[in-house]
């Protein structure tokens, strides 16, 4: 809670933006039960899980749909890097 606390105080000195309406997490560590919610209350924001892939659809004959979606957020630097072209 300390870091983050720490980063949404840098954030605000950098922009003088003080006020959020939302939190969005991203990376494997969005998906540790709970989690959205312990911060949402800690940091009185909504907190939400970003789905870089609610976008493109997932073909259940080749995907178990159910697991793209629980690590979806695990793939979100790929997922941007791939739209900006960056992947080799």
């Amino acid at each position: 809670m300390n870091e983050i606390r720490q980063a949404l105080i840098y954030y605000n000195k950098q922009t003088g933006i003080n006020k959020f309406d939302k939190l969005i997490l991203a990376g494997g560590g969005a998906s540790l039960v709970e989690l959205p919610e312990y911060l949402g209350r800690k940091l009185g924001v909504p907190v939400h899980v970003f789905n870089p892939l609610e976008a493109f659809e997932v073909d259940p004959k080749k995907f178990n749909v159910n697991a793209v979606h629980k690590l979806s957020p695990q793939f979100t630097l790929a997922v941007g890097l791939a739209l900006r072209g960056d992947i080799l």
